[in-house]
């Protein structure tokens, strides 16, 4: 083997790291006992003035050391272009100079090179004034600092580290659209650690309820005691539903600096923070009374705003949700944790977003935001039900944003109703006249659960009296498909039981899946999803089974669309009353070969054959079980 050769040691350790998702890859490979042990070193180049100065790392680092050694000496460098210049500090500068000819470029200072510990500390201090580590974070790098001089790779990977706050973010997305071309990566960071900053950590929670129980107040906590303005502004990113904005505590806080922050967030939150806002403002309303008029306006502008619009906020912030969220999929970011933990990330990077967006001013497309990635979005939500099936991702749409967000303004002002000052606030939140926010909040639409809480328990068990039709005995003639409207219809608002599924399932058996339609040729698609959400919601494989055979004879009788995706859409909501990987795998793959070796054309393949590889990706164990449905595909597809 010669020296140039990897060793089998690198080549095994860089064949398994390709194994990993992509987020913890890229950690694994930054760090510095990785590099150092297998042998990887980068050599970046560095450019300064219009960037026609550029100098390798190795270079400029070296020539750093000697300098700082020496602050009198001048240390002569070759630029990669292979010219001479020469790098000097002049007396009382801490920032070198970079001299060419007659050109003279200061660049910045680089004190964690020097041999000075107290240059160094100074240096450090410098960098982070702003950047709000983790203390944890600050010890482990000052116990570098205090031991020497950081080597090129430390350099590297602080900077990398200083980069990665939430506080650098908006200037990155505004470097990002000064481009012609601008990064989705930048737009949307593929780090653990970067998350973790913007949205804490989550802690054993497996759910919105239990976050909210547990590390969320720690985390809203840690951040509003690293400054008010700054530290409420990332709090609301990402407090996405009224479990945290009830954390979220004002007390102490001067009327003057409540009330400047709730005016900029009216004039330049993104929706989310504007919501939470509301929140916020509601539960502390009688402190600050000044409040009253800005949430006014801005439930007036929620409730007024025409969401059929391209210019419409609501299009704009459910558009920038699935373009986040199906890109934090499309990189496995957070594969293995719930899907909530990663929708709350998704919140709060897509809120980033459209603050910048909407401090632009420019013309806008939602569609084109939402097209970037909404197949990925798609299919991650849907393999997302096997573990939070009380989410679809039809729900992330304009109308529906707008009336889950009134709905939360209504629901905290239930709260508060005894604090609530008469007049036109109070009307808005609890009076029922027409332009009172209940007029814009229908049931079932804008009782259903918001991204985060798919894995929730509906509060309410479902109305006895709903379901007397259901109880009735039935012979085994055709039913009408209406007998089952009211679970379907309500199966996401309100807690269903195993036993009604099951007894759902044993009417499609006795009546031998015959079932009257109306003249509405919609009916058996709606009908066979409302069923599909019950399987899911009540965990019932035999409700799930029935509805397989149900979809069949619907199918042969020509009663349900013949478009493959709107079958996958219905399979795939059903499989997920199997809560477990494997049943869930072998349920799926079952199902989307029957699908497959139906009488499908050329392009329904390609586009199931598309979807299908993307929910394989998200969850590799399915390949296994839809290999067969792959490749009858495949077939089709050519």
């Amino acid at each position: 083997m010669t020296k140039d050769q990897p060793s089998t040691n690198t080549i095994l350790a860089l064949g398994l790291l390709k194994q990993f998702p992509p987020s913890v890859r890229v950690d694994v490979a930054r760090t510095p006992e990785f590099r150092s042990r297998y042998g990887q070193h980068f050599d970046v180049r560095f450019g300064f003035g219009d960037n026609d100065l550029s100098v390798q790392r190795s270079v400029l680092y070296s020539a750093l050391r000697a300098l700082y050694t020496d602050k009198s000496a001048s240390v002569s460098i070759k630029t990669a272009d292979g010219k001479d210049a020469v790098l000097s500090i002049a007396a009382g500068e801490d920032a070198p100079t970079v001299t060419m000819g007659e050109r003279r470029i200061q660049i910045p200072p680089f004190g964690l090179l020097s041999p000075d510990a107290d240059i160094r500390n100074k240096s450090f201090d410098a960098e982070t004034a702003s950047a709000n580590l983790e203390p944890e974070e600050i010890a482990a790098w000052r116990k570098k600092i205090d031991e020497g001089a950081l080597s090129d790779d430390e350099i590297d990977e602080l900077d990398d580290d200083l980069k990665l706050m939430p506080q650098e973010m908006p200037n990155t997305i505004r470097t990002e659209f000064s481009k012609s071309e601008g990064s989705i990566s930048a737009l949307v960071p593929n780090s653990t650690k970067y998350y973790s900053r913007l949205i804490g950590h989550r802690g054993d929670a497996i759910d919105i309820e239990s976050y909210a129980r547990g590390g969320a107040a720690e985390n809203i906590k840690r951040l509003l005691d690293r400054g008010f303005f700054i530290g409420l502004a990332q709090c609301i990113l990402f407090c996405a539903g009224p479990q945290l904005t009830r954390i979220v505590d004002l007390s102490g806080q001067t009327a003057e600096g409540v009330e400047k922050f709730f005016k900029w967030v009216a004039a330049r939150g993104d929706r989310w923070s504007q919501i939470a806002a509301v929140e916020v403002g509601l539960r502390a309303l009688s402190t600050y009374p000044s409040l009253e008029p800005i949430l006014i306006d801005l439930l007036e502008a929620m409730r007024d705003e025409d969401t059929s619009t391209t210019s419409s906020r609501f299009r704009l912030t459910a558009s920038l949700f699935i373009f986040t969220d199906g890109e934090l999929s499309r990189v496995g970011t957070f594969e293995g944790q719930p899907p909530f933990w990663r929708r709350l990330a998704a919140t709060a990077q897509a809120g980033l977003i459209e603050r910048e967006l909407i401090r632009a001013d420019g013309e806008v497309d939602p569609e084109l935001w939402m097209s970037l990635r909404s197949e990925d979005f798609y299919m991650q939500t849907l393999a997302d039900l096997r573990m939070e099936p009380r989410w679809l991702p039809d729900l992330m749409n304009p109308k529906q944003l707008r009336m889950e967000f009134l709905m939360r303004a209504r629901i905290v002002a239930d709260e508060v109703k005894d604090r609530l000052p008469d007049g036109r606030l109070r009307e808005l939140l609890l009076g029922s006249g027409p332009g009172s926010l209940a007029q814009h909040t229908p049931m079932p639409s804008a009782y259903i659960p918001n991204p985060i809480e798919g894995a929730s328990v509906a509060p309410l068990p479902f109305p006895e009296e709903m379901i007397v039709d259901l109880k009735e005995p039935k012979d085994d003639k055709p039913l009408e498909a209406k007998v089952f409207a009211s679970v379907v219809n309500l199966a996401l608002v309100f807690r269903l039981t195993p036993e009604i599924a099951a007894l759902i399932a044993g009417i499609l058996r006795k009546v031998k899946y015959r079932l009257t339609l109306g003249a509405d040729s919609g009916v058996s698609f709606s009908l066979l999803s409302g069923l599909a959400v019950v399987a899911a919601a009540t965990r019932s494989a035999e409700l799930a089974d029935e509805l397989r055979i149900l979809t069949r004879v619907f199918r042969r009788r020509g009663e349900v669309t013949k478009e493959s995706v709107a079958q996958m859409r219905i399979a795939l909501i059903a499989c997920s009353s199997r809560a477990e990987l494997e049943p869930w795998c072998q349920a799926v793959g079952d199902w989307m070969l029957e699908i497959a070796n139906d009488d499908i054309d050329r392009q329904d393949a390609i586009e199931l054959r598309s979807h299908l590889t993307k929910l394989c990706k998200i969850e590799p164990t399915l390949w296994r079980y839809a290999a067969k449905a792959e490749a009858a595909l495949a077939t089709l597809s050519k």
